[in-house]
């Protein structure tokens, strides 16, 4: 029970990651700077929680492979997919790509125990549950949208790659779970772990940033001439507990199992900013389909922890 609520927690953690972050983006003109700043705060929390605690000393076994240091770079991969797809496919259609990917990407890691993961076989009662979750997770996001003809352009030439990137970008966060989770099994310290994937991360921005635009490092000033409420700043709070408690989980119940919590969590807590309005967001009022898009994810996650 308590891997469940951790999951989901840090899963809703996400959704307040997203809104804080775009408040950060409005000032600095770029989500990717926007990211750096809220990688970076988390950076520093790790860095003195780690002074105070286990030291940053890193035990690193012999015959370690390569891959386990390369967690934050996949993280930045879905990040930076995701910002190109959006202008071509929208936030509904972006979202539900990624959230198919992540799940695709953690069945199949468990069946096949990539990454050095506990093998969990895809039996057929999983793969029943999966579908609830895919089922529910096009409710939640999706019906608010179906109104607008969000999907009106669904045929177009040339969408079916920019979905199939969408789905790469999904694979890559969950790989990055995966990955996190053997690197704080052999450094012994999952804080650790988030830290290493955090630093890697930041290098793997600074590099898009600088092959991108160059010109961009210089939005950074804007900081110095708005007053952003503490809240603000706390994206990387929640984004380092997230890495933190896939690194914690995935060795106890599988890369699937923590998608599927953290999916969960992610969407309770996005139709919580919408219902609400919390942190300035704009209100919208929870539908039926909603509802039941919720209670479907949830039966279908239930389904998959009992198996």
């Amino acid at each position: 029970m308590l891997y469940i609520l951790l999951g989901i927690s840090a899963g809703f953690g996400i959704a307040l990651q997203t809104v804080f972050n775009t408040r950060l983006r409005t000032v600095l003109h770029s989500p990717l700077l926007a990211s750096m700043v809220s990688f970076g705060v988390a950076c520093l929390i790790i860095f003195a929680l780690l002074l105070g605690n286990d030291g940053l000393g890193l035990h690193i076994p012999t015959n370690t492979p390569f891959w386990v240091w390369l967690g934050g770079v996949f993280g930045v991969v879905g990040l930076t997919t995701t910002i190109i797809l959006f202008p071509h496919l929208g936030g509904v259609q972006t979202s539900l790509m990624i959230i198919l990917g992540q799940v695709l990407m953690g069945l199949l890691i468990d069946h096949f125990a990539w990454f050095g993961s506990q093998e969990y076989a895809l039996a057929f009662s999983r793969m029943c549950g999966t579908l609830l979750v895919l089922v529910g997770s096009f409710a939640v996001i999706a019906l608010p949208a179906l109104k607008t003809g969000v999907f009106s352009q669904i045929q177009a030439q040339g969408l079916w790659l920019w979905r199939l990137f969408g789905i790469l970008a999904g694979m890559s966060v969950a790989s990055q779970s995966a990955i996190n989770g053997q690197l704080g099994q052999l450094l012994g310290s999952p804080l650790q772990a988030t830290l290493v994937s955090l630093i890697a991360s930041l290098l793997a921005l600074g590099a898009w940033i600088s092959l991108k635009n160059l010109q961009e490092w210089g939005n950074f000033r804007q900081l110095r001439h708005v007053k952003l409420p503490l809240w603000a700043w706390c994206g990387g709070v929640m984004g380092a507990l997230f890495v933190a408690s896939n690194t914690l989980l995935v060795p106890h119940i599988g890369t699937g199992q923590t998608v599927l919590f953290g999916l969960f969590g992610m969407l309770l807590g996005s139709v919580c900013v919408d219902q609400f309005g919390w942190f300035g967001a704009s209100k919208k009022p929870l539908i039926i389909g909603q509802l039941v898009g919720l209670v479907t994810v949830f039966v279908g996650v239930g389904i998959i922890r009992l198996t």
